[in-house]
């Protein structure tokens, strides 16, 4: 005797609910304001909007263009010239990459304990930490994300072991990295610090390395460039983040920055890769290779 199932319709379909998240990632408020858009009441698009992150994410792991790994060996050729061809002094270096940290606002949690883990005393607000690594071409290629606000930049990198993998890369393809004065470059020669004020700690007796220092200081900016671009592209992370410890908060700190890296790779409109990959230079069939 055959039995008939009845399920209950989906309410959205899946091409809906990539619009959704991709909607989701692109403006800034209450996610109420989606209900009159999709046609469903707040909870089950809640509920949809997690349950099509993890699918995302799923995706974008499995596609070449959005992963976060560490480059092919012609890549780091590729990335030292590129630094080189803008800053002569940190080509002699084989500088290859910058690093930089920066912080999202995230709830208050409920407890005085979790509190203070959250908790920045320099800024005065509560904040998830994260450390990127970008590459002259814009893309992130390493990083370190959704730590609690209260840890340094460089006890965030000790403790994701981005220090060893840099050093890995340090090693394997002699390149050096760009950084500010908060990471720690003491037995890490493969670290260039920058400085606001170079005359302070640069010996003036030999200008060589005062060079260096001041090209350091100028490139360091581009993983500046790269924080403004994570945030533009995703207004979404500019809100304060919804404190929880589910693993949803995880899960959006794992999707945005492949999404970053998708989106520069094929949409290519990006600050760093347009400093140091001028559009000008590139042949019209290279844009239709991207398409």
């Amino acid at each position: 005797r055959k039995t008939s199932k009845v399920c209950r319709k989906r309410s959205l379909t899946s091409p809906a609910a990539l619009v959704l998240v991709l909607m989701w990632s692109r403006m800034r408020g209450a996610n109420a304001t989606f209900t009159l858009l999709f046609g469903v009441t707040l909870p089950r698009l809640n509920m949809w909007l997690c349950f099509s992150l993890r699918v995302l994410l799923l995706i974008l792991r499995k596609e070449p263009a959005a992963r976060i790994q560490t480059p092919p060996p012609e890549y780091f050729e590729l990335f030292v010239n590129l630094i080189a061809a803008r800053y002569s002094n940190l080509g002699r270096k084989r500088v290859a990459v910058a690093i930089d940290g920066v912080k999202f606002d995230v709830c208050k949690p409920g407890t005085n304990e979790k509190q203070s883990v959250f908790y920045n005393g320099w800024t005065h607000g509560h904040y998830i930490s994260n450390v990127f690594v970008f590459a002259p071409n814009g893309t992130i290629v390493a990083m370190v994300i959704n730590a609690p606000g209260a840890l340094h930049d460089s006890t965030l990198m000790e403790m994701g072991k981005l220090y060893d993998k840099m050093e890995t890369w340090a090693n394997d393809h002699s390149v050096q990295m760009v950084v500010h004065s908060a990471f720690q470059c003491i037995d890490r020669p493969y670290f260039i610090r920058s400085s606001q004020d170079v005359a302070v700690i640069c010996d003036n007796d030999d200008p060589g390395e005062y060079a260096v220092l001041a090209d350091a200081t100028s490139a360091r900016q581009y993983a500046e460039w790269g924080m403004r671009g994570f945030r533009s592209s995703f207004p979404c992370i500019n809100d304060r983040i919804r404190f929880e410890e589910r693993g949803e908060q995880m899960l959006m700190m794992q999707c945005l920055p492949r999404l970053y890296n998708l989106r520069c790779n094929f949409v290519g409109i990006n600050q760093i890769r347009n400093y140091f990959l001028p559009a000008l230079l590139k042949k019209a069939e290279d844009f239709n290779d991207t398409l």
